[in-house]
C-alpha cells in the first residue's frame, strides 16, 4: 500500500472547499477503508497553499491525527490552541472515537475563527445531534464514497475499455483492494481477506455478534440477490434452506448493522401506480463491488449484470441522487420492476440496467416498464452492449460513458 500511487480526489475537494465558506462545521463520513485519512491530508494541502493577492492573512491549518494521544474533548481543547488567532481549519481524523467531542466543538469555535472537519465512521447521528444540540446549527455532511471508474482508471493509468470495465467491477474502488494490479491472480484471494477483516472488526467486534457464521450466510444472500426485493421473511427462509435458523427480527437487525458500517445500502420500493412506498421489503446494494465480490459464491452472467446495476447505483449515489426503485403495472396482471427513480433539485429521471447479458424478451420488458410510466421525465436503458440512440422516447446509454459522466442523467 506504501508504493501505490495516490490520487487527489478533486470532486469532493470542490465540494468541501464549497461548504467551508458555509458552515463551520463539517463531518466526512464513509466506509472503513475508503481512503477518508488520505483526503484529510489532501484537503490539508489544499487549504495551506498560498492565496495569492487575496488581500487575506495566511490560513493556519492544524491537523489531528489518528495517532495522536487525544482521547476527550479536554485533549482537544488543548490541541486547538495551535491554531492562533486569524482564520484557520481544525482537522480532525476518526473524531468519533474523542469523547465529548460535540462540547469540545463548541468551545473551539468560540474561542477561534476556526472551520472544523472531522472525519467520521459510516453512521454519525449520534455524533452529528450531539453538535447541532451544542452549537445550535446542523454540521454539513460529506459522504466519501470508493474510487468512481474515472478514479479507478487513472489509479491504475489505463484506458477506458469493456475489459477496464470488467477489473473495476471486479476490484472495486476502496484503496485496499486496489493495491494489486487488475488481473492479478492473487486478488481475489486478497480481496476475501480484506472482506473477512472488514465484517469481524466493523461488524462482528463492535455488535459482538455470536454467530459471525450467520452475517457471512446474510451478506452472500445479499449478493446473490442484488437488485431484487429482500424481506426478513426472504432472508429467514433462505437461510433455512441453508440449516441456518435465524429470527426475522435478527435479519434485520444483521441488515442494520451491515447498514451503519456502509457495507450495504438500502434502496425503498416506490409503487408508482398506488404513488407510495411499499413495506415488504428493501433493494440491498453494496457500497463497494470488490466486498461484494468477496462474498459471490458462483461467476455467471446474472453475477456480472448485478455488479453493472451495482455500479450504476453508486455513480447516482455520488451524483447526489435520492433513489427508489420502481413498481409499476404493464398489463392486466403484470407488474415489472424499473431498476431506478432518481430525484434531485425538483427533476425525476427513470432508469433501466439492462447490462449485457439480457434476452431480447427481458429487455423488452424493460422498456415495456420505462413506457408504462405516464409522465414526461426523461426515460434511460443503461447497456454494456454499446446501444445508443433514442427509440420510443428512451434513450440508450452505455454504461462506460454513464460511469464517466459523458452521458448524465438529468443533464
Amino acid at each position: 500500500m506504501d508504493n501505490m500511487k495516490h490520487i487527489q480526489r478533486k470532486k469532493y475537494l470542490k465540494r468541501i472547499l464549497s461548504l467551508k465558506d458555509s458552515h463551520r462545521t463539517i463531518v466526512v463520513t464513509g466506509m472503513h477503508g475508503s481512503g477518508k485519512s488520505v483526503f484529510l491530508g489532501e484537503l490539508a494541502r489544499e487549504l495551506k497553499k498560498p492565496q495569492e493577492d487575496s488581500g487575506r492573512p495566511p490560513f493556519r491549518v492544524v491537523q489531528v491525527s489518528d495517532g495522536e494521544n487525544i482521547r476527550t474533548g479536554k485533549d482537544l481543547i488543548a490541541k486547538a490552541r495551535e491554531l492562533g488567532s486569524g482564520p484557520s481549519a481544525l482537522l480532525i481524523d476518526n473524531a468519533d472515537r474523542i469523547g465529548d467531542i460535540a462540547d469540545a466543538v463548541r468551545e473551539i469555535h468560540r474561542s477561534y475563527a476556526v472551520t472544523i472537519v472531522l472525519t467520521a465512521a459510516e453512521e454519525t447521528d449520534e455524533m452529528a445531534d450531539g453538535i447541532t444540540a451544542a452549537e445550535q446549527s446542523s454540521p454539513a455532511l460529506l459522504h466519501l464514497l470508493p474510487f468512481s471508474y474515472q478514479e479507478f482508471l487513472e489509479l491504475h493509468e489505463i484506458p477506458d475499455s469493456h475489459a477496464s470495465l470488467e477489473h473495476y467491477g471486479e476490484c472495486g474502488g476502496l484503496p485496499e483492494n486496489n493495491a494489486l494490479p487488475p488481473g492479478s491472480p492473487e486478488a481475489g484471494h486478497f480481496r476475501t481477506f480484506l472482506a473477512d477483516s472488514f465484517i469481524l472488526t466493523e461488524i462482528i467486534e463492535r455488535k459482538n455478534i455470536r454467530n459471525p457464521g450467520h452475517i457471512r450466510a446474510l451478506l452472500e444472500l445479499a449478493a446473490r440477490s442484488s437488485g431484487e426485493v429482500l424481506s426478513a421473511r426472504q432472508i429467514r427462509e433462505a437461510l433455512a434452506a441453508d440449516h441456518i435458523t435465524i429470527s426475522p427480527q435478527a435479519a434485520l437487525d444483521y441488515l442494520s448493522h451491515c447498514k451503519k458500517a456502509g457495507l450495504l445500502a438500502p434502496v425503498p420500493v416506490f409503487d408508482i401506480n398506488a404513488g407510495k412506498l411499499l413495506s415488504s421489503g428493501m433493494v440491498w446494494y453494496f457500497g463497494d463491488t470488490g466486498l461484494r465480490n468477496a462474498f459471490v459464491k458462483t461467476r455467471s452472467l446474472k453475477s456480472a449484470d448485478q455488479t453493472i446495476e451495482n455500479l450504476v447505483f453508486l455513480k447516482l449515489l455520488e451524483d447526489g441522487w435520492d433513489i427508489q426503485r420502481g413498481r409499476t403495472d404493464c398489463g392486466r396482471n403484470l407488474r415489472e420492476d424499473i431498476s431506478f427513480i432518481c430525484g434531485r433539485d425538483g427533476r425525476k429521471v427513470y432508469i433501466q440496467v439492462t447490462g449485457g447479458s439480457p434476452g431480447a424478451a427481458a429487455i423488452e420488458r424493460k422498456k415495456r416498464a420505462l413506457l408504462a410510466v405516464r409522465d414526461a421525465w426523461p426515460k434511460y436503458c443503461i447497456n454494456s452492449t454499446g446501444e445508443t440512440g433514442i427509440e420510443d422516447g428512451i434513450r440508450q446509454v452505455l454504461v462506460r460513458d454513464f460511469l464517466l459522466g459523458r452521458k448524465e442523467t438529468g443533464a
